[in-house]
């Protein structure tokens, strides 16, 4: 499992013939979302503080070229985060991304989180482009694949592409929705940003 993965990290993984489940979302959802969830204050440990991060700031190239994720946090550590507020389009007061979010006004904010995003989107892009093609070991998955309604036909699809006993496991199957609708932090109430599927009929039949 490959979390927020960077530019720098992409030849590391795609190139050891591991396979790599890659979750895609719409650009539009994706600032909406983000502009939402951390307006409210979510993730304190990056929004709240006045330090980088990789979700806020960007390494120095010598650093990025080491593809080593965890020690780049050490470079993170040492660089305040008020830059790269400024280029942002963060209001001056703003010593942290929560205080730029809320001081800012709607159409501000949702330019700033769109430019803060920009990073990301743009790596969602990139690892589109290099694992496409045939023999690609990279599943693509629409994050909206994971909602309710088409929970258990996505599970079971990934369970056989990966090979993995698991697709026809009722109770691992259980235990993963538990984890993303019963507190996990896939596709919480305060990510949503479209209606929720029906939940009528028993949530493993379908």
């Amino acid at each position: 499992l490959v979390l927020k993965l960077q530019p720098q990290d992409i030849a590391r993984w795609t190139g050891g013939g591991a396979r790599i489940v890659h979750l895609v979302r719409d650009p539009a959802e994706m600032v909406t979302s983000g502009y939402l969830y951390h307006r409210r204050g979510s993730e304190p440990s990056w929004t709240n503080s006045t330090l980088c991060s990789r979700d806020l700031c960007q390494l120095p190239d010598a650093a990025a070229a080491t593809g080593d994720k965890f020690a780049a946090q050490r470079f993170f550590n040492a660089m305040p985060a008020a830059p790269w507020l400024r280029l942002l389009g963060c209001p001056p007061s703003a010593r942290t991304y929560l205080d730029c979010l809320q001081t800012a006004g709607l159409a501000a904010g949702l330019a700033i989180e769109t430019r803060r995003a920009a990073h990301t989107i743009e790596t969602m892009l990139a690892l589109q482009t290099v694992t496409h093609g045939p023999g690609s070991r990279t599943r693509q998955l629409e994050l909206r694949s994971l909602e309710r309604a088409s929970f258990n036909a996505t599970f079971r699809s990934l369970a056989a592409w990966l090979e993995h006993p698991a697709r026809g496991d009722t109770e691992l199957l259980a235990r993963a929705r538990r984890l993303c609708f019963g507190g996990g932090k896939v596709l919480t109430a305060a990510h949503a940003t479209r209606g929720s599927p029906s939940r009528a009929g028993s949530p493993l039949a379908a």
